[in-house]
This record gives structure tokens, sequence and C-alpha cells, in this order.
């Protein structure tokens, strides 16, 4: 029941912008996992420490402090102990890309551009498990990924390079949403291709 409040909680605090509902749904999450051993429920054990990690990012994303980020990472770790890339790769790689997506913001509040470097890495090695045939969604969402990752550290750097390599990885995942039919996901990443697009133009003037 108590994962199911901090469910409610995270959607609501998401929602409303309300880091009070942020901090409380991280509790609820932290006190069902105190209450599941993980060698007799693994399944739960992982989704809960999935779900208390992207809380903490929430919180971390909306308030810009970093203090959660590391215990973040560490239940994004946890998880991916159990849902391994041999035996569950689609959630495995879920994530991941959770995990990459942490360390974009972690780099966004820190300013240590290194960050978005291991961000990428990771998200090559997903690529690489599942790839585009394999897993068409996943891979579109990590090509994304990717552009996000290096869009931050372009413009960290002042690096047209860089932003000319993110806009072509949003124009790759965006070629893939299109062909799913995933039409919002598609306007999503071509509206972040074409904001790099204009900044690459002026910076070329």
């Amino acid at each position: 029941i108590g994962s199911h409040i901090a469910d409610a909680l995270l959607m609501i605090s998401d929602i409303g912008r309300r880091p009070k509902l942020i901090q409380r749904c991280i509790d609820y999450y932290r006190t069902a996992l105190s209450m599941v051993r993980k060698e007799v429920f693994a399944e739960d054990f992982a989704a809960l420490k999935t779900r208390l990690g992207l809380a903490l990012h929430a919180h971390a994303a909306s308030s810009g402090i970093s203090t959660h980020l590391n215990e973040a990472a560490e239940a994004f770790s946890a998880a991916t102990s159990i849902w391994t890339i041999a035996e569950q790769p689609h959630r495995w790689a879920d994530i991941q890309n959770s995990l990459g997506g942490l360390l974009i913001t972690m780099g966004k509040i820190t300013r240590e551009p290194s960050l978005f470097d291991r961000a990428v890495s990771i998200f090559v090695k997903i690529i690489e498990v599942q790839n585009r045939t394999r897993a068409p969604l996943i891979w579109a969402t990590t090509l994304a990924n990717i552009g996000a990752a290096l869009k931050e550290k372009g413009l960290a750097a002042q690096d047209m390079e860089l932003l000319q390599r993110a806009a072509d990885a949003y124009r790759r995942a965006s070629q893939v949403f299109s062909e799913l039919h995933l039409e919002s996901n598609a306007k999503a990443v071509e509206a972040q291709r074409a904001e790099l697009l204009q900044m690459i133009a002026a910076g070329a003037r």
C-alpha cells in the first residue's frame, strides 16, 4: 500500500511541481524497501529501487540540489543487479537509460562535463545490446538521450561539433519514432533538434 501511495504522490508532485510531495514520496519508498527482503522478493525489491531512483532524480531535477543523486544512482545499480542484462535486457536497458539521464542532471547541476561523457558511454552500451532491429523503441529512446547528453556538453563547452552530433542523434531517433507511429515522441525530439540547429546556425555566423 505504501508503494502505491508513493506512486500516486510522485504523479501528483510531477504534475503540480510540489517538492514537499516528492519528499513524502521518497519517504514512502524508503519505508516500503525496509519491509521487503531482497532475497525473498527480488522482483518487488528491484521495482521499488527503480521507483525510488526516479523519485530522487525528480527531486534533484526540480530543486537543482544534487544531494540525492548518489542515492538515486545506488538505487538504479541495485535494481540492475536483479534485472540483469542477460536475464531482463529490456528492463536493464530502461534502468540504464534512467541512470544516464541521472548523470545528465548531475552534470548540469555540478557543471562537471565528464558526467555527460559517462552518460553517453552508458547509452552507447545500451544501443549495442538493444539494437534498432531487436528493440526499436529502446534504440530510439536511447539515441534521443545521447542527443540530450551531447547537447548539454556542447552547450557547456560552446562546441558546435558536439551540438551537430546531438542534432544528428535527435534526427535518427525521430525517424524511428515516426516509423513506430509515436508522433508525440517524434515531435518532442524534432523540437529539440530544431532548437539545436538554430544555435548551430547562430554560432556559424
